[in-house]
């Protein structure tokens, strides 16, 4: 678990030498944001948020969107939001 938000780290701090190597890295950070601890999940989405340009915004929100539809009731129930609170919902 510690080595992957030292991993995700070291990602953080490269993507601003070479965004295209960290590019290639996608797919395991997107794995990194279904992580069951909160910080590497953190972290996963500071990074994927800092890689999105105009040729990946498509399939990295949907790789969002899909995650969140499938797990937001635990998500809720961790950060203590309502019900009523869906995916491009409101509170």
């Amino acid at each position: 678990s510690s080595f992957r938000y030292v991993a995700l780290n070291m990602l953080m701090r490269a993507v601003t030498a070479d965004a295209q190597a960290v590019q290639r890295h996608r797919a395991t950070i997107l794995e990194c944001v279904k992580d069951l601890d909160a910080s590497i999940r953190k972290r996963a989405l500071e990074l994927v948020y800092v890689l999105v340009n105009e040729t990946n915004v498509k399939p990295l929100v949907k790789e969002l969107v899909d995650y969140l539809e499938y797990h937001l009731p635990s998500l809720k129930k961790d950060v203590g939001v309502g019900e009523d609170v869906g995916v491009g919902g409101s509170v």
